[in-house]
Parts: structure tokens; C-alpha cells; sequence
């Protein structure tokens, strides 16, 4: 995003109810906090540790 897009952008937060605001805010923490899928899983990571045994 270019500093004219978020300039736009952070004018337009400006007009935002609070509701809207809250409602944005909340989007946000869910997608920070989102922790990514592991490459593999337990199954997975049993089966190739069994590889070297």
C-alpha cells in the first residue's frame, strides 16, 4: 500500500462509527492472533521419526 492509499485509508478510518471501529479492531486481533498450521502433524511427524529408529 502506498502512503496515499494509507493516508486514504486512515481517512476513512476517521469516519467510523464506534461500533465500527470495535467491530474492526476485533477482525484485527482475530487475524493477529491466528497461529499458523504446523507443517506437519503429530501423525505425520510419529511416522517419520519411526523412519530413523
Amino acid at each position: 500500500m502506498g502512503q496515499k492509499q494509507f493516508e486514504e485509508f486512515q481517512t476513512n478510518v476517521a469516519l467510523l462509527s464506534h461500533e465500527q471501529l470495535k467491530k474492526l479492531h476485533d477482525e484485527i486481533e482475530t487475524k493477529l492472533d491466528n497461529k499458523p498450521e504446523p507443517l506437519i502433524n503429530e501423525e505425520e511427524l510419529e511416522l517419520i521419526s519411526s523412519l530413523f529408529c
